[in-house]
């Protein structure tokens, strides 16, 4: 027989599979012209009913606010934190940060 053997019990697994990472941030992209320490307070009090805290981090090129999450962060309440984020009046859309997208 010529060629390597097809065993299946020698195959090796490829790559693990690349997940989205832990959540370690938010991004805000907020209305032009927003206050960033007016924004700042409003989203540490949103957090707030969520035990969750939050440091501001980078004003982004485009305007856009970035905020990392305490460690320990539970992803499964991404959901009802984004949607309370996205009821501020600057706020236009949350999106999750994760350090996945840096590697």
């Amino acid at each position: 027989m010529r060629g390597p053997k097809n065993d299946p019990s020698v195959r090796h697994p490829g790559p693990p599979a690349v997940g989205r990472g832990t959540i370690d941030g938010l991004i805000l992209q907020v209305k032009k012209g927003s206050d960033r320490d007016e924004v700042d307070k409003k989203v540490a009090r949103a957090l707030e009913k969520f035990d969750v805290a939050a440091k501001p981090g980078l004003t982004m090129f485009d305007g856009s606010f970035v905020y990392s999450l305490e460690p320990g962060f539970k992803e499964t309440r991404l959901d009802e934190v984004s949607e309370a984020l996205e009821k501020l009046p600057e706020v236009t859309s949350v999106e999750p940060d994760s350090q996945a997208r840096m590697q």
